[in-house]
């Protein structure tokens, strides 16, 4: 099975005037044809965003009720809500890590409500969020030198308890590899990994290249995007896709702003190639694209569907990448990443 192709479901709810106690305000009908039409152009998967913050936001105050409405609506369409962005929760420090897990287990009830298979987990700093990469106010926490060994064990204590908590309704757990955080990099991302423990666990390399991010981080660990993807592709379950266009400023930072998927400074043919020779078959949740409400404007929507479907159902198969790179052959990657100590378990 190939990956299916998704994108994120609040704009389209809020455009038809679904709120929480919106009764006759909410125009179902139009919402479920609209998914429909994006149904038939190839989309599959539907992606929900709650709140960044439970006592500020208002998805949380949706009732029980209402999101079986909502479901059934979706259902209607032909399409699934395959996944929630769980967003940035602080596991390992507090005073934030007691409200976090309180906030995640809300977001399950969601999940088990609409009978999603992912909830996708940042374990970085809470927000706000820092200014963007190239501008900070403070260094950036990276995971090789900022974080302690209790800061991996309590996340790891927490999110193993979560992934336990969302195998109860046949969900996983996707851990979003993310800036200032414990999951910036493979080599920290395999690490919670295996301290987590459990088999409903993956990874969404969510599209970003920290070799320019953290130009600090040696190449050994912080390679390209590409290969970056590459050491994690066997265990990728879910995917964040986007792509960035950087530039120099006359300050010497680093600069970026959001482009369509084929275009930008990030392979993400290459990234597919490689998560369709693993056998990715989870969900790809377009986050990227120019102009307003990027991630599910038509034009976006329409040619991210033409340029990942082609790499799915025509490059990849045709093209395998062990024809052309020979280091690519699975003994070898075997060989290369237990000697790195960069997989689960080594």
């Amino acid at each position: 099975m190939a990956f299916k192709l998704g994108f994120k479901l609040n704009p389209i709810l809020r455009r038809h005037g679904w709120a929480p106690k919106a009764g006759s305000d909410w125009d179902k009908s139009a919402t479920a044809k609209e998914l429909s039409f994006w149904r038939e152009q190839g989309y599959e998967a539907l992606e929900l965003l709650p709140d960044h913050y439970t006592k500020e936001g208002f998805v949380f105050d949706v009732s029980d009720d209402e999101w079986r409405e909502t479901k059934a609506v979706v259902d209607d369409s032909g399409m699934r809500i395959e996944g929630i962005l769980g967003w940035r929760r602080m596991t390992f420090r507090e005073p934030w890590a007691s409200d976090q897990e309180a906030e995640l287990e809300k977001i399950a009830k969601i999940g088990e409500i609409l009978e999603v298979n992912i909830i996708d987990v940042q374990p970085v700093f809470s927000l706000p969020m820092l200014p963007s990469p190239g501008a900070p106010t403070r260094q950036l926490f990276r995971s090789l030198w900022d974080a302690t060994t209790a800061d991996f064990e309590l996340s790891a204590q927490s999110l193993k308890r979560y992934a336990q908590r969302v195998r109860q309704f046949g969900a996983s757990l996707a851990l979003q590899m993310h800036p200032d955080g414990l999951c910036d990099i493979p080599k920290s991302t395999f690490r919670l990994m295996e301290m987590i423990d459990e088999k409903n666990v993956g990874i969404n390399p969510d599209t970003f290249d920290n070799a320019w991010i953290y130009p600090d981080y040696p190449s050994s660990v912080v390679p390209s995007a590409a290969e970056q993807c590459r050491m994690i592709s066997p265990h990728v379950n879910y995917w964040h896709a986007k792509n960035w266009e950087r530039s120099l400023g006359p300050d010497g930072l680093w600069k970026f702003s959001r482009r369509h998927l084929d275009e930008g400074d990030q392979p993400i043919g290459l990234m597919a190639q490689h998560l369709v020779a693993a056998g990715f078959d989870g969900a790809v949740i377009m986050e990227c694209g120019r102009g307003f409400e990027y991630s599910v404007a038509p034009a976006t929507l329409i040619r991210s569907r033409d340029y990942l479907g082609w790499i799915r159902n025509v490059y990849a198969p045709e093209v395998p990448l062990r024809k052309y790179y020979g280091h690519f052959q699975p003994e070898v990657l075997a060989a290369s990443a237990k000697a790195a100590g960069s997989t689960p378990g080594s």
